[in-house]
């Protein structure tokens, strides 16, 4: 894990490198950290800018508090300008990763958890998020932290697993919106478990983290009545016919699986063998655990936009199925691990290529599939 990290280390900070960014969304970011790292007031009035001025609200809502209040304290440290930002996500990327490998060992074997966590290291998606001045990267970060959080109140129920697991959760839900589709997932691993019986604590695991949600956001930024009022802006915006989700993120309901594979060929394929292979109760009930948490969440991009950026802190699960894949296909004997490091360094090959030509190459902003097919002169 440790030789891995340094890994995530050396790749993401030598190409954390970008000089131009966009006028969109990124500019948004640092505009509201600039006036949040002058503390709460500054806060109180992004939120209220954002509720008065409709050119704001195609932009990112200030309710994702718990990510503004990171960017915040990172312009208090540095400048506030957009390369302290894309290391806010650089470090959140690095940090993915004994994170991500934490939850392959609670699920898989030593090799399969160490395969599975090579692939997220060299994951064009996690690696290209984390160049920009955007959150992704830190959402991803929470929802892994929240899911390695929850298999520990499985593995032990204490009263302190409870407790972090639930401010996990709620500062996931702080981060974005969205964690609603990997709560569900994660809510449902939980429920639907043998041998032991729910009891009260499972109770406030569940409804603990929309609490946290709610308070968090009330003590930093304004009121509930502001989160209720930004959230109908934000779904009201989404349901909009001008919408970046209406003209961008459309598609079929497999859409994502084909951003996924256009990005990340080997992983996805191995990863999908994988999870199909435990529809016939291949592997071990906690292989079963994370096909399930990977089933409930693309079932849920399939109905919802299509932009895989929502979809990057799913990129862990493919590579950590992916790892399981190779494993249980591989023999332990010595030439079976050559094989297992062989497939292990063409995958991060091909990776790395697509990577370097997409986002370094190509600049690319918003790898949705036309961009990215476009930089990799799929398409003119």
């Amino acid at each position: 894990m440790l030789a891995l990290t340094a890994l995530a280390a050396g790749i993401r900070l030598a190409v954390n490198d970008l000089t131009t960014f966009a006028p969109a969304d990124e500019t948004a970011y640092v505009n509201y950290a600039t006036a949040i790292r002058r503390g709460i007031s500054g806060y109180h009035d992004v939120v209220r800018y954002v509720l008065d001025t409709p050119a704001a609200w195609p932009y990112p809502s200030p309710s994702r508090w718990s990510a503004f209040l990171v960017d915040g304290l990172a312009c208090r440290v540095a400048a506030c300008d957009f390369h302290t930002l894309a290391t806010v996500s650089t470090w959140s990327g690095i940090a993915l990763i004994p994170v991500a490998y934490a939850v392959g060992r609670q699920l898989l074997a030593p090799v399969a958890a160490a395969v599975g966590t090579a692939f997220v290291v060299t994951s064009p998606l996690l690696l290209g998020l984390g160049r920009r001045a955007l959150q992704d990267e830190f959402f991803a970060l929470l929802v892994w932290l929240a899911f390695w959080m929850m298999l520990r109140v499985l593995a032990r129920p204490t009263t302190v697993n409870y407790i972090a697991a639930i401010v996990a959760l709620g500062l996931a839900f702080g981060a974005k919106d969205s964690f609603v589709i990997f709560y569900a997932a994660f809510a449902a691993m939980f429920l639907i478990r043998p041998r032991r019986p729910l009891d009260w604590r499972d109770l406030v695991l569940l409804i603990g983290p929309w609490i946290v949600w709610v308070v968090g956001f009330t003590i930093v930024a304004g009121s509930p009545g502001d989160l209720v009022a930004l959230e109908r802006i934000v779904l009201g915006y989404r349901a909009s016919p001008d919408s970046y989700e209406r003209i961008y993120a459309g598609g079929p309901v497999y859409q994502p699986i084909v951003d996924f594979m256009v990005l990340s060929p080997v992983v996805t394929t191995l990863a999908i063998g994988g999870l199909l292979a435990t529809l016939t109760r291949a592997g071990t009930p906690q292989v079963r655990r994370l096909a399930a948490v990977a089933a409930v969440c693309f079932l849920a991009f399939a109905i919802l936009p299509k932009d895989i950026r929502y979809a990057a802190a799913m990129a862990p699960l493919l590579g950590l199925a992916a790892g399981w894949t190779v494993a249980a296909m591989i023999p332990r004997s010595w030439p079976g691990a050559s094989a297992l490091a062989g497939i292990t360094l063409l995958s991060a090959g091909l990776e790395g290529w697509i990577f370097w030509t997409v986002f370094v190459v190509a600049g690319v902003y918003d790898p949705v599939l036309v961009n990215v097919l476009r930089a990799l002169h799929a398409v003119p």
